[in-house]
């Protein structure tokens, strides 16, 4: 980041199953400020917590056939970028967080360590900054923790999928900065070691359009199809869905709301698919105690 900012997002989402539920709430809260003409640094803290149901393949007399795994993270996140020239810039972050998942039937079976991830990305712009690429790829040294519905008393911590992903986007602003379109690809790459083969691959292709009818309001909207190949997949399976938001800007505040519906592939029970909406809420302040806004 070059330009000062700070703000607050937060994030909602829900996905009720027949077989597998989750709510997740979600909340970031980062400063982004130069230094210099070229540089910037980024600090930010986070938090996500689940709360999620698996229904089990075996019988319980009790009904207590849902296990919850109730996922939780806490840490933060360094960043810092470097422009390199008036076309091309380059940038990197490392984050360290808390992570937790409950791995039995009751609540004080917990396993609980300390995981990072990086990314490391470039940025070019052409045609005097009407036309912007980026793309940058993540590590995370977190394993998943996933259930085995085939076993009554706990649920399995097995070996799971190192996912790595790049993410590819082109922006392209006509009309001064008007009406912006966007291409954006997300590329994951599941490496399994261990006996759960659950290595493959899932891509999701994300075209957009936003228009600024006035200075301070803009109206935006897209799609998303998602395509997911496992190991244990006879065949790959695709999803669909739609996105929808809107930005007001007051001053050197700029509110934005984002809603999303999909028909997404559960990689939890590969070969289905499943609805899955979220709310995405964020406040920025631009230049909060450095400069303005840039036009």
């Amino acid at each position: 980041p070059t330009d000062e900012k700070s703000g607050y997002n937060w994030l909602l989402e829900s996905d009720p199953y027949l077989y597998y539920s989750y709510t997740l709430i979600k909340g970031e809260a980062g400063y982004y400020f130069p230094i210099g003409e070229r540089a910037g640094l980024g600090i930010e803290l986070f938090d996500a917590a689940v709360s999620n149901s698996v229904l089990g393949d075996y019988e319980d007399i009790f009904a207590f056939r849902f296990v919850n795994t109730e996922p939780f993270d806490l840490g933060g996140r360094l960043s810092a970028g470097f422009r390199l020239g008036d076309h091309i810039g380059i940038g990197l972050s490392g984050s360290l967080f808390l992570h937790s998942n409950n791995l039995g039937r009751g609540m004080n079976d917990k396993l609980s360590n300390f995981n990072g991830a990086v990314t490391a990305g470039l940025y070019f712009q052409f045609l005097k900054g009407n036309l912007i690429m980026d793309t940058h790829a993540s590590g995370t040294f977190i394993q998943e923790v996933y259930v085995d519905t085939r076993i009554e008393d706990y649920i399995a911590y097995k070996t799971a999928p190192y996912p790595v992903a790049i993410e590819t986007s082109i922006l392209g602003k006509l009309f001064g900065g008007r009406l912006n379109l966007s291409l954006k690809n997300i590329l994951e790459l599941y490496f399994s070691f261990g006996t759960d083969d659950r290595t493959g691959v899932a891509t999701r292709i994300i075209p957009a359009a936003e228009w600024w009818p006035v200075d301070f309001f803009s109206i935006r909207a897209g799609g998303e199809y998602d395509l997911l190949s496992l190991n244990s997949m006879t065949s790959p399976i695709g999803g669909f869905g739609a996105l929808g938001g809107l930005t007001f800007r007051i001053g050197p505040v700029d509110i934005d709301a984002n809603f999303t519906y999909l028909q997404r592939v559960i990689r939890f029970y590969p070969g289905y698919i499943k609805p899955d909406t979220s709310l995405l809420v964020q406040v920025s302040w631009n230049g909060a105690f450095i400069k303005e806004r840039k036009q």
